[in-house]
Protein backbone atom coordinates (compact mmCIF):
# COMPACT_ATOMS: atom_id res chain seq x y z
CA UNK A 1 0.00 0.00 0.00
CA UNK A 2 3.10 2.36 0.19
CA UNK A 3 3.14 2.81 -3.09
CA UNK A 4 -0.41 3.67 -3.44
CA UNK A 5 0.09 6.24 -1.03
CA UNK A 6 3.06 7.24 -2.72
CA UNK A 7 1.11 7.56 -6.39
CA UNK A 8 -2.05 9.50 -4.58
CA UNK A 9 0.45 11.93 -2.92
CA UNK A 10 2.07 12.51 -6.40
CA UNK A 11 4.99 11.87 -4.78
CA UNK A 12 6.01 8.57 -6.92
CA UNK A 13 5.38 7.21 -10.81
CA UNK A 14 4.07 3.99 -11.48
CA UNK A 15 7.80 2.97 -11.81
CA UNK A 16 8.93 4.32 -8.61
CA UNK A 17 10.50 7.75 -9.75
CA UNK A 18 10.06 10.38 -7.95
CA UNK A 19 7.80 13.49 -8.94
CA UNK A 20 9.83 16.99 -8.78
CA UNK A 21 6.79 19.16 -9.48
CA UNK A 22 4.04 18.49 -7.23
CA UNK A 23 1.89 21.68 -7.77
CA UNK A 24 1.40 20.72 -11.16
CA UNK A 25 -2.58 19.99 -10.98
CA UNK A 26 -3.29 19.07 -14.29
CA UNK A 27 -0.64 16.02 -13.94
CA UNK A 28 -1.97 15.02 -10.66
CA UNK A 29 -5.40 14.84 -12.66
CA UNK A 30 -4.22 12.70 -15.13
CA UNK A 31 -2.17 10.74 -12.47
CA UNK A 32 -5.08 10.03 -10.55
CA UNK A 33 -6.84 8.65 -12.82
CA UNK A 34 -4.62 5.73 -13.24
CA UNK A 35 -5.28 4.92 -9.62
CA UNK A 36 -8.95 3.39 -10.59
CA UNK A 37 -9.60 0.30 -11.80
CA UNK A 38 -10.35 1.39 -15.62
CA UNK A 39 -12.87 -1.91 -15.69
CA UNK A 40 -15.37 -0.49 -13.72
CA UNK A 41 -14.47 3.62 -14.02
CA UNK A 42 -13.38 4.56 -17.57
CA UNK A 43 -16.08 5.20 -20.29
CA UNK A 44 -15.77 3.50 -23.75
CA UNK A 45 -14.29 6.61 -25.04
CA UNK A 46 -11.70 6.67 -22.62
CA UNK A 47 -12.95 9.25 -20.72
CA UNK A 48 -13.22 8.33 -16.29
CA UNK A 49 -16.58 8.39 -15.37
CA UNK A 50 -18.58 11.33 -13.69
CA UNK A 51 -18.27 9.64 -10.17
CA UNK A 52 -14.38 9.10 -10.43
CA UNK A 53 -14.11 12.68 -12.38
CA UNK A 54 -15.85 14.86 -9.49
CA UNK A 55 -13.50 12.67 -7.08
CA UNK A 56 -10.86 13.91 -9.10
CA UNK A 57 -11.61 17.40 -8.74
CA UNK A 58 -12.52 17.26 -5.31
CA UNK A 59 -8.51 15.29 -4.57
CA UNK A 60 -6.99 18.39 -6.13
CA UNK A 61 -8.72 21.23 -5.68
CA UNK A 62 -8.32 21.01 -1.97
CA UNK A 63 -4.81 19.24 -2.08
CA UNK A 64 -5.79 16.24 -0.15
CA UNK A 65 -3.05 13.60 0.88
CA UNK A 66 -3.14 10.27 2.19
CA UNK A 67 -1.34 9.46 5.47
CA UNK A 68 -0.70 6.19 7.31
CA UNK A 69 -1.34 8.25 10.95
CA UNK A 70 -4.46 8.69 10.39
CA UNK A 71 -8.00 7.71 11.61
CA UNK A 72 -9.76 7.84 8.05
CA UNK A 73 -8.61 4.30 6.64
CA UNK A 74 -9.32 1.06 7.88
CA UNK A 75 -7.90 -2.24 6.67
CA UNK A 76 -10.58 -5.54 5.75
CA UNK A 77 -8.95 -8.82 5.55
CA UNK A 78 -10.92 -11.92 4.15
CA UNK A 79 -9.66 -15.32 6.80
CA UNK A 80 -10.33 -19.17 6.65
CA UNK A 81 -10.29 -19.74 10.09
CA UNK A 82 -10.80 -23.42 12.08
CA UNK A 83 -13.03 -22.78 14.97
CA UNK A 84 -13.44 -25.91 17.34
CA UNK A 85 -13.75 -28.48 14.24
CA UNK A 86 -14.52 -26.46 11.48
CA UNK A 87 -13.59 -24.10 9.09
CA UNK A 88 -15.06 -20.46 8.16
CA UNK A 89 -14.53 -17.43 6.73
CA UNK A 90 -14.84 -14.68 8.87
CA UNK A 91 -13.61 -10.95 8.12
CA UNK A 92 -11.44 -8.83 10.60
CA UNK A 93 -11.31 -4.91 10.22
CA UNK A 94 -8.33 -3.08 11.65
CA UNK A 95 -7.43 0.57 11.85
CA UNK A 96 -4.40 2.09 12.76
CA UNK A 97 -3.85 3.31 16.46
CA UNK A 98 -0.51 5.25 18.23
CA UNK A 99 1.27 3.91 20.49
CA UNK A 100 3.88 7.00 21.33
CA UNK A 101 5.13 9.63 19.11
CA UNK A 102 6.21 7.99 15.63
CA UNK A 103 5.28 4.65 16.36
CA UNK A 104 1.82 3.15 15.46
CA UNK A 105 0.28 -0.75 15.09
CA UNK A 106 -2.74 -2.18 13.63
CA UNK A 107 -5.80 -3.46 16.12
CA UNK A 108 -8.82 -4.92 15.13
CA UNK A 109 -11.81 -3.53 16.08
CA UNK A 110 -14.37 -5.74 14.64
CA UNK A 111 -15.27 -9.02 13.36
CA UNK A 112 -17.75 -10.53 11.02
CA UNK A 113 -18.95 -14.22 9.62
CA UNK A 114 -21.45 -16.62 10.41
CA UNK A 115 -19.80 -18.11 13.86
CA UNK A 116 -20.38 -14.72 15.61
CA UNK A 117 -24.03 -14.27 14.16
CA UNK A 118 -25.99 -14.57 17.45
CA UNK A 119 -30.02 -15.77 16.31
CA UNK A 120 -31.82 -13.21 18.27
CA UNK A 121 -35.11 -14.01 16.71
CA UNK A 122 -35.23 -17.93 16.91
CA UNK A 123 -38.38 -18.01 18.92
CA UNK A 124 -38.80 -22.04 19.08
CA UNK A 125 -35.10 -22.29 20.76
CA UNK A 126 -35.47 -23.90 24.17
CA UNK A 127 -35.58 -22.00 27.44
CA UNK A 128 -34.09 -21.86 30.85
CA UNK A 129 -37.28 -23.14 32.28
CA UNK A 130 -39.00 -21.16 35.31
CA UNK A 131 -38.62 -23.66 37.78
CA UNK A 132 -35.07 -24.17 37.58
CA UNK A 133 -34.23 -22.46 41.04
CA UNK A 134 -36.06 -25.71 42.81
CA UNK A 135 -33.67 -27.76 41.94
CA UNK A 136 -30.98 -25.81 41.59
CA UNK A 137 -30.48 -25.09 37.83
CA UNK A 138 -29.33 -28.69 37.07
CA UNK A 139 -31.22 -28.32 33.99
CA UNK A 140 -28.16 -26.32 32.92
CA UNK A 141 -25.76 -29.28 32.61
CA UNK A 142 -28.41 -30.99 29.92
CA UNK A 143 -30.08 -27.74 28.23
CA UNK A 144 -28.95 -27.89 24.53
CA UNK A 145 -26.36 -25.39 22.97
CA UNK A 146 -28.80 -24.41 21.04
CA UNK A 147 -30.86 -23.16 24.34
CA UNK A 148 -27.51 -21.45 25.39
CA UNK A 149 -26.54 -19.65 22.49
CA UNK A 150 -29.75 -18.48 22.04
CA UNK A 151 -30.68 -14.63 23.25
CA UNK A 152 -33.90 -16.34 25.06
CA UNK A 153 -30.92 -17.36 27.80
CA UNK A 154 -30.01 -14.19 28.48
CA UNK A 155 -31.06 -10.85 29.66
CA UNK A 156 -32.95 -9.14 26.68
CA UNK A 157 -33.07 -5.70 28.59
CA UNK A 158 -29.10 -6.07 29.31
CA UNK A 159 -27.69 -8.06 26.86
CA UNK A 160 -25.50 -7.15 23.95
CA UNK A 161 -23.77 -9.33 21.10
CA UNK A 162 -20.16 -8.91 21.29
CA UNK A 163 -18.49 -9.90 18.08
CA UNK A 164 -14.94 -8.56 19.08
CA UNK A 165 -15.59 -10.11 22.67
CA UNK A 166 -16.70 -13.54 21.61
CA UNK A 167 -13.51 -13.64 18.95
CA UNK A 168 -11.07 -12.64 21.59
CA UNK A 169 -12.37 -15.52 23.99
CA UNK A 170 -12.07 -18.15 20.47
CA UNK A 171 -8.22 -16.99 20.66
CA UNK A 172 -7.80 -16.99 24.37
CA UNK A 173 -8.81 -20.57 24.96
CA UNK A 174 -7.37 -22.11 21.67
CA UNK A 175 -10.81 -22.19 19.89
CA UNK A 176 -9.84 -20.35 17.15
CA UNK A 177 -7.03 -20.47 14.19
CA UNK A 178 -6.36 -18.41 11.66
CA UNK A 179 -5.09 -20.44 8.68
CA UNK A 180 -5.01 -18.21 5.49
CA UNK A 181 -5.35 -14.66 4.47
CA UNK A 182 -7.86 -14.76 1.81
CA UNK A 183 -7.76 -11.07 0.85
CA UNK A 184 -7.15 -7.64 1.86
CA UNK A 185 -8.40 -4.44 0.79
CA UNK A 186 -8.59 -0.73 2.20
CA UNK A 187 -11.54 1.68 3.07
CA UNK A 188 -10.48 5.53 3.17
CA UNK A 189 -12.78 8.20 4.24
CA UNK A 190 -10.26 10.56 4.26
CA UNK A 191 -11.88 12.40 0.84
CA UNK A 192 -15.03 15.28 1.58
CA UNK A 193 -17.88 13.88 0.43
CA UNK A 194 -16.49 10.09 -0.95
CA UNK A 195 -15.58 7.01 0.32
CA UNK A 196 -13.34 4.40 -1.78
CA UNK A 197 -11.91 0.89 -1.35
CA UNK A 198 -8.73 -0.09 -2.51
CA UNK A 199 -7.56 -3.82 -3.22
CA UNK A 200 -5.07 -5.32 -5.80
CA UNK A 201 -5.72 -6.21 -9.22
CA UNK A 202 -3.03 -8.14 -10.83
CA UNK A 203 -3.09 -7.87 -14.86
CA UNK A 204 -0.14 -8.47 -17.15
CA UNK A 205 1.70 -5.97 -19.31
CA UNK A 206 -0.68 -3.36 -18.40
CA UNK A 207 0.25 -0.18 -15.99
CA UNK A 208 -3.47 -0.74 -14.83
CA UNK A 209 -2.41 -3.08 -11.92
CA UNK A 210 -1.55 -3.39 -8.51
CA UNK A 211 -3.39 -1.46 -5.65
CA UNK A 212 -6.26 0.25 -7.62
CA UNK A 213 -9.40 1.78 -6.18
CA UNK A 214 -12.36 -0.72 -6.84
CA UNK A 215 -15.15 1.09 -5.39
CA UNK A 216 -16.30 4.72 -5.39
CA UNK A 217 -19.05 5.84 -3.19
CA UNK A 218 -20.85 9.57 -2.89
CA UNK A 219 -21.68 9.95 0.87
CA UNK A 220 -23.11 13.01 2.94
Amino acid sequence: MDEFFARFNMEETWDGHKIANKSDKDYRRKYLATLFDESQFRKNNGSMDDLASSFISEVVDNNYMLNYEDSTWTAEVLCTALIGSKRHNIRLFLHTQKICQGEYKWVIFNVSGKPFDLNTQDSKAPIISPMEHEIGFIGLTTISNKALCSVSAFDNVSFTADRLSMFAALLNNNLLKIETIDNVSFHFFTISGFSFKVERVERRGSYNTGWLITKLNKIQ
